[in-house]
């Protein structure tokens, strides 16, 4: 299975709109729907936002040779995974009320 077609496998597995996979990546929503016809490729820093977004590893998206997705990646799904802190809305980020970074 190519790269596009597993983007659309996945926003549908995951039940979102191309506008909204678009909104959370920080790009159009007629990108999105170009990486879904294989006609255009995200760039890196998007595949790494759209394997967070799919809770997916970028090497599954990437490897051809791998139809079947893998198991959720421990830890790392939720509607706000791989997205980077700033693009998450205030409720989305606790850490800024705390007035510190959590502990890790």
């Amino acid at each position: 299975m190519q790269l596009h077609e597993k983007i659309f496998q996945c926003r549908k597995r995951c039940g979102l709109s191309q506008q909204e996979l678009a909104d959370r990546l920080g790009v159009s929503r007629q990108a999105v729907s170009k990486w879904e016809l294989g006609t255009a490729l995200p760039e890196l820093d998007k595949l790494k936002l759209l394997a967070g977004v799919f809770c997916v590893s970028a090497d599954w998206l990437l490897d051809e040779t791998q139809d079947a997705p893998p198991a959720p990646l421990a830890g790392s799904c939720g509607a706000t995974a791989g997205l980077p802190a700033s693009t998450l809305p205030s409720q989305a980020r606790p850490w800024q009320a705390w007035g510190r970074w959590p502990d890790t």
